[in-house]
C-alpha cells in the first residue's frame, strides 16, 4: 500500500478507509499464509477466482466492528513521550491548557462512523456493475471477427455501459459521440487475472 509516511513526533495516522483497505490486503496474506494445498499451484490466492477475494472480505469486515475499533484504535499522543511532545507542539500557539483528546473514540463517534458505511453505496453497486458488464461484453463475442468488430469501439462499449448501467454520463454528446475519451485504460485489473471474473471482485 502506498500510504502517507511518519513524521518526527506523528505517526502515519490512517483513515478508517484506509485501514479497510490494508485488513483486505492483509486478508490476501493470511489467505496464503494458512493454505494448505496437495499442490502448490493452488496454494493461497492461486484458487478459483471466485474465492479469491472472499477472506479480505472478511477482515475489511472486522473494521465495521463496533468493539474491534474500540480496541485495536486509540489516540497517538498515547503511544510514546515523544508522540505526546509531538501532539502538544502542533496545537495553537497561547493554548497552552489545551486537554489531551481521550485514548479511545468516543460510543458516539463510533456510532456516527457506522451510520457511514452504507453512505453512497448505491453508487458504488453501479460502478462495479459497469465495469464487470464491460468485462463480460467485452469477453462474449464467439468468433474473432466479432471480437475484430468490438476492439474498434471499445471506447464506445466503456462509455454506452457507463452510461446506461452507472447513469454516469460524459462527453457522448460532443462530436466524438460515444468514443470520447479512453476510461476502459484504466481498468487494470483485467490485465492482472478478472479478465471474464471481475463480477467476483468485492463491491
Amino acid at each position: 500500500m502506498n500510504l502517507t509516511k511518519p513524521h518526527p513526533g506523528k505517526p502515519t495516522l490512517l483513515k478508517h478507509g484506509e485501514i479497510c483497505s490494508l485488513f483486505h490486503e492483509l486478508g490476501h496474506a493470511v489467505h496464503n499464509l494458512v493454505s494448505r494445498t496437495k499442490y502448490s499451484i493452488f496454494h493461497g490466492t492461486f484458487t478459483s477466482r471466485d474465492f479469491v477475494e472472499i477472506p479480505s472480505i472478511m477482515l475489511e469486515n472486522w473494521w465495521w466492528t463496533p468493539s474491534v475499533i474500540k480496541s485495536l484504535g486509540c489516540h497517538y499522543s498515547y503511544i510514546s513521550d515523544s508522540f505526546l511532545s509531538g501532539w502538544k507542539a502542533n496545537q495553537k500557539e497561547g493554548s497552552p491548557d489545551v486537554k489531551q483528546p481521550e485514548m479511545l473514540l468516543s460510543d458516539e463517534m463510533v456510532e456516527n462512523l457506522m451510520a457511514t458505511r452504507h453512505a453512497g453505496e448505491a453508487l458504488s453497486v453501479l460502478r462495479q456493475c459497469h465495469l464487470a458488464m464491460f468485462d463480460m461484453t467485452i469477453h462474449a463475442p464467439l468468433t474473432r471477427s466479432d471480437a475484430e468488430k468490438a476492439a474498434e469501439n471499445v471506447s464506445g462499449i466503456w462509455n454506452k455501459l457507463m452510461v446506461d448501467v452507472a447513469m454516469l454520463h460524459g462527453l457522448e454528446d460532443s462530436e466524438k459521440g460515444w468514443s470520447w475519451g479512453h476510461g476502459c485504460a484504466r481498468f487494470g485489473l483485467l490485465m492482472r487475472g478478472y479478465d471474464a471474473s471481475y463480477y467476483s471482485y468485492p463491491m
